[in-house]
């Protein structure tokens, strides 16, 4: 979700710059994605976790497998590369 509103703020800051009041400078804009994807981050790690631990509870070794593989991607796009081992 914050990844489409950032390709789409980049494509009306490219096709119409001088119409675009307040972002005419495009690094307000950016500050706030990147506080969204942020708490988009957190809040998937958060689920993952919690799929995990399901699983875990369930001896559900498949869907185990599936939260930590998601939750190591995650970690990787972090740079958490110690974590995502």
């Amino acid at each position: 979700m914050a990844a489409r509103a950032h390709r789409v703020a980049r494509y009306r800051l490219a096709v119409y710059p001088h119409e675009t009041p307040g972002l005419a400078h495009p690094a307000p804009f950016r500050n706030r994605v990147q506080r969204l994807e942020s708490r988009v981050q957190k809040e998937a790690e958060e689920c993952f976790q919690q799929a995990l631990d399901i699983a875990r509870s369930q001896n559900a070794k498949s869907l185990e497998l599936r939260a930590v593989m998601s939750l190591s991607r995650l970690w990787q796009q972090q740079g958490k590369k110690n974590e995502a081992r």
